[in-house]
């Protein structure tokens, strides 16, 4: 056996992780190649999954296994011989980056045109000893499996009944047909595994935007694909079978019947898994659409034509897990918009802790881009965590015990008055309701909806961030609403000064649990004069034609861990709030509108080494309720040097963090995605 040469592992801390997979998957559909009834089984297959596993391909076994001896040679060569043929371009050999907008994972790879004048150029770099005998095999290889890809395209024209039976097909078959061939190869990983507790992602989640893949592995599990209802299953492996993809042009031109399948790879602890993908697609100045001859009477095209050169152009600018097909599909009514009802206070006078409500209309939030916002499947487990009493002398020891097990914890007793919280609310949910124009007014002072910051990050939210200075404070409550602010001067400072109070409370027993001295050594940070503190008020408008529409939880705020030092949250009754436990799960956290929820930041974590870990977190929109929250983020002023306390480093203990200031620190945080890990850049790399 050959030991293969593993990638380098700089960038292992940006390497995405997720739970350890269930037990293999025993429902994935099985297509005989040489049965009469194949053609109704791929349609069935594609319908359902938009994938199959293929038997009696008729590929010929040896000339598999020789391609395979191939590969696995190529990738046991020294690092600096193997990029001698990279690096990609997006051709040619890679490891680590896929394509140029930041995805990484635990694989190397050769991307190959599949153009014998392609072959023939990078057969010497890859097989210099045999390069004519590398070039015949890929070539062969390349020549019998897009012509077993076309035949299952012409099986399914004709269980589509729709002529002629090559109008997919051709499309392959064209000589400038733009075809790709993939080896990859996911090393081992048992250190970094029992490093993290959790399975290494060597490739993303994604689906593959041209017409349809043949993807052939060796005996190493790994590939899973994600079902309907959004649960991931791991596929059984069978080097003698290949399992093929629907792509994202197949399930345009079948006007969605065909379903692009959602897949990924993860990487095996203790074995390699070599794989081999044929990527099928058409001619790039191909027009790409919904089929005329499968149209029904009545019935809606759900995507616009578009060439394969513009859809290609847009795949490869986004992310692996972006909706790539989401800007092509035809939203029914141009400018469409969904209106809300909600309940908004009517008076400000208390009543036994509560306030009048009556029925109003919200204003429409635009759903030009809601295709491109994420979904999730519906969190079924709910959990109650730590509901700690800040009046109990025994806060402290409960407190830490807290941001060591989940970084979050509920706080009831905290002292800010149920009337102030309630104002802010109403005050938070009458902005909201505010004409868009007026709205729009807020813009420079921090109004958003649907985009959050500047990487594309996309939820079915609108907000107003606020700086915690007095002079925002001042501009917000001032009457730029027709003579009618939204916000009460008074109730919006008194409100911040109260949870500002709470936070530093909540440090303070941090530090006194954790026996560290000065008391305020934390939450010193958020009162100073200068401190970078936010305000952010989030509405997630209800969507329940949207969930309907896509079968799954709309994602009103991306998975995400707070940069600062802590965050505090108020939120209406309605539900949507989610945290992530250690072993990865996704659970609810039950709405209690008296009380706060309590979150550990990025930057508590590295003032405590580790101790105390930031909470990955979301929001799910309700498909019936508005939900409005307040969120007060405590952070240090921007000069402020982070780093692991050395009272909290104990003798022969390693740092885990390197020192950087709170603006190194912000500016990195807020040029990533939501879902980045952004303390890896940040470790140290002992």
């Amino acid at each position: 056996m050959v030991v293969l040469s593993r990638p380098v592992v700089d960038d292992f801390s940006l390497i995405k992780t997720c739970k350890p997979p269930p037990a293999l998957f025993a429902g994935i559909p099985v297509v005989d190649l040489a049965d009469p009834a194949a053609k109704t089984r791929i349609v069935e297959a594609c319908k359902e999954f938009g994938f199959f596993k293929l038997i009696n391909h008729g590929v010929p076994t040896e000339l598999i296994s020789r391609l395979e001896a191939d590969a696995f040679k190529f990738f046991s060569r020294p690092q600096p011989e193997k990029d001698k043929t990279g690096p990609p371009s997006p051709l040619g050999y890679g490891n680590r980056k896929i394509g140029p907008n930041g995805d990484v994972g635990w694989i190397e790879y050769l991307l190959f045109s599949t153009t014998p004048e392609f072959i023939s150029q990078i057969s010497p770099s890859i097989s210099p000893e045999n390069p004519e005998i590398f070039r015949r095999v890929v070539n062969d290889y390349i020549l019998n499996v897009r012509e077993m890809v076309c035949e299952l395209l012409e099986l399914a024209a004709e269980g589509l009944e729709i002529e002629p039976r090559n109008v997919f097909s051709r499309l392959l078959k064209d000589e400038k047909s733009d075809s790709f061939f993939r080896l990859n190869h996911y090393p081992p990983c048992p250190e970094l595994q029992a490093l993290s507790g959790r399975n290494l992602i060597g490739f993303g989640e994604h689906t593959d935007p041209q017409i349809m893949s043949a993807l052939r592995s060796n005996n190493t599990a790994g590939l899973q694909i994600s079902l309907r209802d959004g649960t991931w299953v791991s596929v059984p492996p069978d080097h003698h079978s290949f399992f093929i993809n629907v792509g994202d042009s197949l399930q345009v031109m079948t006007n969605g019947r065909f379903r692009s399948v959602k897949h990924r790879a993860l990487a095996d602890s203790l074995k390699h898994r070599v794989s081999m993908i044929y990527f099928g697609g058409p001619p790039m100045s191909e027009k790409i659409a919904p089929l005329d001859a499968l149209m029904e009477e009545g019935e809606e095209r759900l995507y616009k034509e578009f060439t394969w050169c513009e859809y290609k152009a847009s795949a490869y600018k986004s992310r692996l897990a972006d909706n790539r097909l989401g800007s092509f599909e035809i939203q029914k009514k141009n400018n469409y918009y969904l209106h809300h009802v909600i309940i908004l206070a009517s008076s400000h006078v208390p009543c036994q802790n509560t306030y009048s409500w009556k029925m109003v209309v919200l204003s429409q939030l635009a759903l030009d881009q809601f295709s491109l916002i994420q979904t999730c499947q519906p969190t079924s487990v709910s959990k109650s965590f730590p509901a700690i009493d800040l009046a109990n002398p025994g806060a402290k020891t409960q407190i830490v015990k807290a941001c060591e097990e989940f970084g979050f914890f509920e706080l009831v007793n905290h002292g800010v008055p149920p009337e102030l919280m309630a104002r802010m609310e109403a005050d938070a949910l009458r902005f909201f309701s505010s004409a868009q124009s007026e709205k729009e007014k807020v813009a420079p002072l921090g109004y958003g909806k649907i985009r959050i910051g500047p990487n594309g990050d996309m939820g079915w939210v609108e907000y107003l961030l606020l700086s915690t200075s007095s002079k925002i404070i001042d501009q917000i409550s001032s009457p730029i609403f027709q003579g009618n602010p939204p916000f009460s001067q008074n109730a919006l400072i008194g409100y911040l000064t109260a949870v500002k109070e709470v936070a530093c409370e909540v440090l303070e027993l941090i530090a006194e649990g954790l026996r560290m001295e000065p008391r305020n050594v934390f939450a010193r940070l958020l009162r100073e004069e200068n401190s970078d503190c936010l305000l952010r008020l989030n509405h997630y408008p209800p969507c329940s034609e949207l969930q309907e529409l896509s079968g799954q939880n709309v994602v009103g705020f991306g998975e995400h861990t707070d940069p600062q030092i802590i965050s505090v949250l108020r939120s209406n009754d309605t539900s949507g709030l989610e945290i992530c436990l250690k072993d990865g799960t996704w659970v609810s956290v039950p709405p209690a509108h008296n009380s706060f929820f309590i979150s550990v930041g990025d930057c508590l974590q590295v003032m405590t080494n580790g101790r105390l870990k930031s909470v990955r977190h979301r929001v799910s929109a309700n498909s019936l309720k508005s939900r409005v929250s307040m969120i007060y983020f405590g952070g240090p002023k921007l000069s402020e040097k982070i780093g692991p306390y050395s009272c909290k480093v104990e003798e022969g203990e390693e740092k885990l963090y390197k020192e950087f200031t709170w603006t190194d620190y912000k500016k990195s945080a807020y040029s990533s995605r939501l879902g980045d890990n952004r303390l890896a850049l940040f470790r140290s790399n002992k």
